[in-house]
């Protein structure tokens, strides 16, 4: 089967971040805790993705990957639902999605070793004091939101790892992205009994069911398939720094779907400041004479 281009994969990473946009908007509007949301969108999407993939297929990606890096990766999986529904909870979506989006390529590169880049940790560390400013956003909200980036940058590296490093190519990442999400939903199990008197009496309006259905297939398991792909071209730093689309996304569809939703000029310099700070760390992370995307890895023949 023909595969895309390796150049479409700045695309598929972007067309990714547009589809997370919508994740903060449905957390934020249902009246359900964060442990609920994240579990049903975990649960929903690794099977989406199974079946996608297919059983089979599924484990021969799986035999060759350690279960070390899949046990990192679902850690990383389940404490990013958990803490980004927590801080949408406290702080709204569009600040969660901006700290995570913003502070995600920061972790990727203290995890690696790199070292901060100064001008966008401090051009990102202004943004996000304006925002909170401008919008009295609690502390609380910022304490889960860094977390959050943190646990992201867990689960992108090691997705992009495998699939980069494996023979199944983007299959092996989305692989992995699967048994990450299940992982993530198994993880959460424990916490649901406490959540139970927490939760809205029944009958669920049918519309309920319907957002949530589009959180676990649309805006979790098809991003990640995009996401998962574009990580077998790009680097884990680089497909982070283009996630610039999602915090714009949301606030356009906070705007359009949010009568009540109002941003002042303190918050806009905020949020221009953030996107600056993204934009600067993506320069940076795509060196001169470079399209930014790593070689394809050997693909097994059918």
């Amino acid at each position: 089967m023909p595969q895309p281009p390796a150049t479409l994969a700045p695309l598929a990473v972007a067309g990714a971040g547009l589809l997370w946009a919508s994740a903060g908007l449905i957390g934020d509007g249902l009246p359900l805790p964060p442990v609920v949301l994240a579990e049903v969108r975990l649960a929903g999407s690794a099977l989406a993705l199974a079946i996608l993939i297919g059983p089979r297929r599924l484990l021969r990606c799986l035999t060759p990957l350690p279960w070390s890096g899949l046990l990192l990766a679902a850690l990383g999986m389940g404490l990013f639902q958990w803490s980004f529904f927590a801080s949408v909870k406290v702080g709204g979506a569009s600040f969660a999605t901006w700290v995570t989006v913003v502070s995600g390529p920061l972790w990727v590169a203290l995890l690696a070793g790199k070292g901060l880049p100064w001008t966008g940790t401090l051009l990102g560390a202004l943004g996000i004091a304006l925002l909170m400013n401008g919008a009295a956003i609690p502390p609380e909200a910022l304490a889960w939101s860094l977390p959050t980036g943190l646990a992201y940058a867990l689960y992108a590296e090691a997705t992009g790892r495998a699939a980069r490093g494996d023979a199944s190519g983007a299959a092996g990442g989305l692989a992995v992205t699967a048994v990450a999400l299940a992982g993530g939903a198994l993880g959460l199990l424990p916490l649901l009994p406490g959540q139970i008197d927490a939760l809205p009496a029944l009958p669920w309006p049918v519309a309920w069911f319907g957002q949530l259905v589009f959180l676990g297939v649309g805006s979790t398991a098809l991003a990640y398939a995009l996401f998962a792909w574009g990580l077998g071209h790009l680097s884990a730093e680089r497909a982070l720094s283009l996630q610039w689309v999602q915090p714009v996304a949301t606030e356009l569809l906070c705007a359009a779907l949010t009568p009540a939703y109002q941003v002042n000029p303190l918050y806009l310099a905020g949020a221009g400041v953030l996107a600056l700070s993204m934009l600067t760390r993506s320069i940076a992370a795509e060196p001169p004479g470079s399209s930014g995307l790593t070689p394809s890895p050997p693909r097994p023949s059918p």
